[in-house]
């Protein structure tokens, strides 16, 4: 009975560490890559005006608001359009941008529109690469 058992755990212990992609590292190291240092989480962005987005992974997208300003979106679910996208847009309410509004990802071959519920909104800095 025990090395049944054995085998079993093996096969389980085995299975969890294939599903963990071998090129995960984590954001903050992700993000220092990137040129970004994340500050604390905020509220809201208000008044903000898209400068420009960049892909950081299937969860997390990072915008300038004008002025410098630079935020990371992260995702409830993966937003699978982020990577090909060709233009993002928001759903906000009155030009503030918070948690429960939508990231719009439009693919470059102009299909569906998908929609991306943002979870939390942190503040970035820009580093020196």
């Amino acid at each position: 009975m025990k090395p049944k058992f054995l085998v079993a755990m093996l096969a389980l212990v085995a299975t969890a560490c294939a599903s963990t992609p071998p090129d995960a590292e984590p954001l903050a190291v992700r993000l220092s890559d990137m040129g970004y240092e994340m500050l604390g989480p905020v509220e809201r962005v208000n008044e903000y005006r898209i400068d420009g987005w960049q892909y950081v992974d299937d969860y997390h997208t990072i915008f300038e608001a004008g002025r410098s300003e630079y935020y990371l979106l992260s995702f409830n679910q993966r937003c699978t359009g982020l990577r090909s996208a060709f233009t993002i847009g928001f759903t906000d309410r009155v030009g503030r941008l918070s948690r429960f509004d939508s990231v719009l990802v439009r693919d470059r071959a102009g299909g569906m529109v998908e929609r991306c519920t943002i979870n939390v909104i942190h503040r970035l800095k820009k580093v020196p690469l």
